[in-house]
């Protein structure tokens, strides 16, 4: 019996050179499972802007099903390039999956005459049974998972339970590392599924799929894991993209100290990054986190989201204010990086509460980020905040395929104008988007060299000294950034001069200008003293 040729398929974002280095680890899980059935697969990353030249890339692998992984904001590009594929060849079988599909499978299957199917759900077993079925020219009946076309008629199978097992899963195929620019990253998963209920979040497929929502791998299956991809690729920086590494409860840390004394163990120099809930950490974690730095810890991406009550009631968070305040002085105190998640802008916004958010991100040091003031809500499908916000009549439009998520309008009216100008001047500024590339290539430096050095007792004295001019330019940005956009608010909610706005601007551009520049000057001085200490390896970026 002949087997299928498959080409799986990955369209880049427009406007975002991140996605030079993006990993879609979900089609790789996918790959690995069609080859380990010895068919012939391969992974395409697709630029945003798709020409004839990538329908030709593809079309001569002679594949006999295509799959496109579908992010929400990717669906005008997949059906231009999909059109296309089933145009010159009608004979294709073309199929999608992603949490998107999952989301609106029937509205991709009746919108897309070209596309045969969609993959809902978690998608190993599920593609690998689609494809022996039409090898075999078989029904697509009796495949769970799947949703499909037949004789014009849109059949909707039974979902197929969670795997419960995810050790038996094969690691995924590692092949868009290779193509990576610059520095390598692997992302990794440990786990699947998320016990929190945030109202904004899209993540997982709990409720779409039968069995238990969180599942997790071994340590031993984890480390092994990350050998196989050192030794494939020579990549050693992974992040961990599990939606809480430290999840669930007492069990998740007691697992995360496994792993990390796995890692020591099996000897590996590793660097990792993970997402970590506010709500669990207290100062009887400190040797846990310590035990995690030595193993590689770089940093965590926290998802604070809220510095008010009101807020931390709409997203639903388990953390409170107080919670946020701790974890953030206990990763100070414990010398790991913190990047952190904060949804400032949502429709049910006031002035009193925009402040009262300023004042949080000013307190807890972290306002000198100017990405933290211009996060906005993004309201996907099927998120309890979606629903809110339609039910209240704030959603703008229809959804938005370009941007991938559904446009709102605030109650306050007044907010709009302020909103659009604070993001605009944050996001398009010259000086602010510097500030925002040195904030995780620093962050990257500090916590990288230290790890380093500590693991193998090296002086630690240079590095130090660097993080404290680090610290105290933060420390001047956070006070900088506190006065000048409470001024800004004030110019809009008491309808100030245009004149007194552009004042206000020109001072922050000149003012934040020096201070980056300060900081650029800082690091370049710590590398070249580093070099000349011979203490900067090769595997260290400081570029």
């Amino acid at each position: 019996m002949k087997r299928y040729r498959i080409v799986l398929i990955f369209i880049e974002q427009i406007g975002s050179e991140a996605w030079d280095n993006w990993e879609a680890l979900g089609i790789g899980y996918l790959a690995s499972m069609l080859r380990q059935r010895e068919n012939y697969v391969e992974i395409v990353k697709i630029p945003s802007i798709i020409k004839d030249c990538h329908v030709n890339e593809i079309l001569d692998k002679k594949p006999d099903v295509v799959g496109f992984t579908l992010p929400c904001a990717f669906e005008e590009r997949f059906k231009q390039l999909g059109s296309k594929l089933k145009e010159q060849n009608p004979q294709l079988h073309i199929t999608c999956g992603n949490r998107y599909a999952t989301d609106n499978a029937n509205y991709l299957l009746t919108s897309n005459s070209w596309l045969d199917s969609v993959i809902r759900g978690e998608g190993e077993y599920t593609i690998v049974e689609l494809v022996e079925t039409l090898e075999e020219d078989g029904s697509l009946s009796g495949v769970l998972g799947v949703h499909y076309k037949e004789n014009g008629k849109i059949i909707q199978n039974p979902d197929r339970p969670l795997p419960e097992n995810l050790d038996l899963l094969p690691f995924p195929a590692r092949d868009m590392i290779k193509d990576m620019k610059g520095e390598k990253h692997a992302w990794l998963i440990t786990a699947r599924g998320c016990v929190n209920k945030c109202s904004f979040c899209n993540s997982s497929f709990k409720g779409i799929q039968r069995g238990k929502v969180w599942r997790g791998r071994s340590p031993e299956n984890i480390v092994d894991e990350m050998k196989y991809v050192i030794n494939e690729t020579g990549c050693t920086n992974f992040f961990i993209v599990d939606s809480s590494y430290e999840s669930p409860g007492n069990f998740g840390k007691k697992r995360i100290q496994e792993i990390a004394s796995e890692i020591l163990k099996s000897n590996i120099d590793v660097n990792y990054g993970v997402y970590f809930c506010a709500n669990t950490w207290n100062d009887n974690d400190l040797p846990l986190l310590e035990l995690l730095r030595k193993s590689g810890l770089e940093y965590a991406f926290i998802g604070i989201e809220a510095g008010t009550e009101k807020g931390i009631e709409l997203y639903n968070k388990k953390a409170t204010i107080e919670d946020n305040y701790r974890i953030l002085d206990l990763f100070r105190r414990a010398q790991l990086g913190t990047k952190v998640g904060f949804i400032l802008w949502h429709p049910y916004l006031s002035y009193d509460e925009l402040k009262e958010n300023i004042e949080f991100l000013y307190k807890s040091n972290i306002g000198y980020s100017f990405r933290n003031y211009a996060c906005m809500l993004y309201p996907y499908k099927g998120t309890a905040i979606y629903e809110q916000i339609k039910k209240d009549g704030l959603l703008i439009g229809d959804y938005d395929t370009e941007l991938g998520h559904y446009n709102w309008k605030f109650a306050d009216e007044r907010l709009e104008p302020l909103k659009n100008f604070l993001c605009d001047f944050l996001d398009h500024t010259a000086c602010f988007m510097k500030a925002a590339s040195l904030e995780y290539k620093i962050l990257s430096l500090i916590n990288r060299t230290t790890n380093y050095l500590l693991r193998h007792e090296l002086s630690t004295e240079l590095i130090d000294r660097f993080r404290e001019q680090v610290d105290l330019i933060y420390k001047q940005l956070n006070e900088q950034n506190h006065k000048f956009i409470l001024s800004i608010i004030s110019c809009f909610e008491l309808n100030k001069s245009e004149g007194e706005l552009s004042s206000i601007k020109k001072e922050m551009i000149m003012k934040t200008t020096e201070l980056v520049d300060t900081l650029e000057k800082e690091e370049m001085l710590y590398i070249k003293r580093s070099i000349r200490a011979n203490l900067i390896r090769e595997r260290i970026n400081v570029n």
